[in-house]
């Protein structure tokens, strides 16, 4: 890389994590031979006075799923599996089911459309290390949707495949990896919690820390393969990014046929949403990054617990990607910040054109009135004059539509006078349409996802009505993902409200009957069954794993 190249990113890096970073953070890009640019700053081990490096081994959370993926679809390879099985011919799967008898398949896992939940946190704070206790769970749940259809993210999904891979191989699922790819491609990769990790590597290993710089311990260390339990080297996850760009080669040696890898990373098309939004192929995601400048399409995964947040990012046209580490509560909006404005910059100084600056045209705001479901809770959009308004959690929103027939978001009154709050709202864009045979509302921030469907009227079942009031969690170890929920009746509304990984998350939810309930909405974390039952005459609430008992 030219100097004067290096100085200007990495001016611009230390720009970015001068005021924001309370840990540690790594930053590469590579091209489809090696790592070409990498910078480090903070600490990984303020205590110790240790800084990061290439060396350095941070949690990379749901990136795991990438190693996930190339496994089941080396045994694809092999001919020892097939992607149209049913799970069922591999484990005792008997998720219940709203939808009559549903098939789900190997590839329904990989590409998050299995209609499983997205998580039971019961199995996240456990010191068991045997996946399969994870079954039990799941055969309590219902399904969220028919498997195949919707698009909703699920961690426990990858915990199956993970057990397919033990199944079909014989062998335990890391050391499948061992064998496969981790050894062969001389990857550094341990599999644990924290303390559990070798002793040989204390000193590369990055701790984790809150948002004021405080030494922590990330809650989320669990049996799940998908990952929050696994942790690497940099320059040993860009070896993974080296592999796909060459479809299957690294250093001249080919781990997969050309078309395994190509058949992995295409877009799976299910809908013609599915080409602008978040979409997930096998074990990689589309569009979860958005760039100023123009270039080929982007792809890639990302991984967050609670204090370690990594992205990773390619564009195989371009042959060239990024990836960020951090280790610190903060990190998350850092490690994006970071990814997207280096990106950019390098892109600037590989003299790529800017994209078109957004052309709005004229509506007529009666065609889009409408309600939707989302975790927000229901947003509205509604005339005032001849304009298309809504409302944002305490924010009357003005709307401009777009070329493309997205709605873009622009603060009245007194808040569109305050910089910092107009620019942010300004980010948020909505696009009504039709997905899947169902009305959708599509919310945009940097990335565009599936945020919603048409409103339903909520039904209220009397025994929920007599359980409002405030729950907290029955094992205290539960306190670190999710201190307290709120069940409450608001605008005719059954809410639960809880912070989920210090997350706010408003689950509107319409009743099944007195001891069920689904949650609103499309998408990850919706359609799933809130229980709701009694111990010792005292109200207790069930939701995404958590057993929680009213005050």
């Amino acid at each position: 890389m030219e100097e004067t190249m290096k100085k200007q990113l990495d001016d611009l890096f230390y720009q970015i994590v001068k005021k924001k970073n309370k840990g540690g953070v790594s930053l590469i890009l590579f091209n489809d031979e090696e790592v070409f640019y990498e910078v480090y700053d903070g600490f990984i081990q303020k205590e110790n006075n240790i800084r990061p490096d290439e060396n350095s081994l941070y949690m990379i959370g749901s990136n795991t799923k990438i190693f996930t993926a190339l496994g089941i679809l080396k045994l694809y390879e092999e001919g020892k599996l097939s992607l149209g099985d049913d799970v069922r011919d591999y484990l005792p799967l008997s998720v219940k089911s709203r939808f009559g008898d549903q098939k789900i398949t190997i590839e329904s896992l990989l590409m998050h459309r299995s209609g499983l939940q997205c998580d039971l946190y019961e199995y996240f704070i456990t010191e068991s290390k045997d996946f399969s206790d994870v079954i039990e769970g799941l055969n309590k749940t219902y399904l969220t949707s028919i498997p195949g259809e919707m698009f909703s993210y699920s961690n426990l999904g990858f915990t199956l495949l993970g057990l397919i891979i033990q199944k079909v191989s014989g062998m335990t699922y890391v050391d499948y990896l061992k064998k496969i790819l981790l050894h062969p491609m001389e990857i550094e990769m341990y599999f644990g919690r924290e303390d559990e990790l070798p002793k040989e590597v204390s000193d590369h290993l990055a701790y984790s820390y809150d948002k004021k710089g405080n030494r922590t311990k990330d809650a989320l260390g669990c049996m799940i393969p998908a990952g929050s339990c696994t942790y690497t080297r940099i320059k040993d996850l860009a070896k993974i990014g080296v592999l796909l760009m060459n479809k299957g080669v690294y250093q001249g040696k080919r781990y997969f046929k050309e078309e395994t890898i190509e058949t992995m990373t295409e877009n799976k098309v299910m809908d013609s949403a599915d080409e602008e939004v978040f979409n997930y192929s096998y074990g990689i995601i589309h569009n979860q990054l958005d760039l100023k400048h123009k270039t080929s399409k982007i792809i890639g995964h990302g991984g967050n617990t609670l204090y370690h947040h990594s992205c990773f990012n390619y564009l195989p046209e371009e042959k060239v990607g990024i990836i960020v580490f951090t280790n610190s509560k903060s990190g998350i909006q850092l490690s994006r910040k970071a990814e997207k404005e280096i990106f950019d910059k390098y892109f600037e100084l590989q003299n790529y054109p800017l994209k078109e600056e957004v052309k709005f045209t004229e509506l007529d705001p009666n065609q889009y009135v409408g309600k939707y479901d989302t975790l927000m809770g229901p947003i509205e959009f509604k005339t005032s004059g001849n304009q298309l308004m809504t409302m944002l959690p305490g924010f009357k929103i003005r709307l401009k539509k777009d070329e493309n027939d997205y709605f873009h978001c622009e603060a009245t009154g007194l808040w569109g006078l305050i910089p910092p709050l107009a620019n942010k709202i300004r980010e948020i864009s909505f696009k009504q349409c039709r997905y899947l045979d169902k009305d959708v509302l599509i919310m945009k921030q940097g990335v565009a996802l599936i945020a919603g469907k048409r409103y339903e009227e909520t039904k209220i079942d009397p025994e929920w009505k007599k359980a409002a009031g405030t729950y907290v969690p029955k094992d205290p170890r539960m306190n670190a993902i999710a201190k307290k929920a709120i069940l409450t009746i608001k605008n005719k509304e059954l809410l639960l409200t809880l912070r989920l990984e210090e997350q706010p998350l408003n689950y509107f939810l319409t009743c099944i009957n007195g001891n069920e309930a689904i949650v609103k909405g499309f998408g990850r974390n919706t359609n799933q069954t809130v229980y709701l039952y009694k111990e010792n005459d005292k109200y207790c609430i069930s939701v995404d794993g958590i057993e929680m008992i009213r005050k």
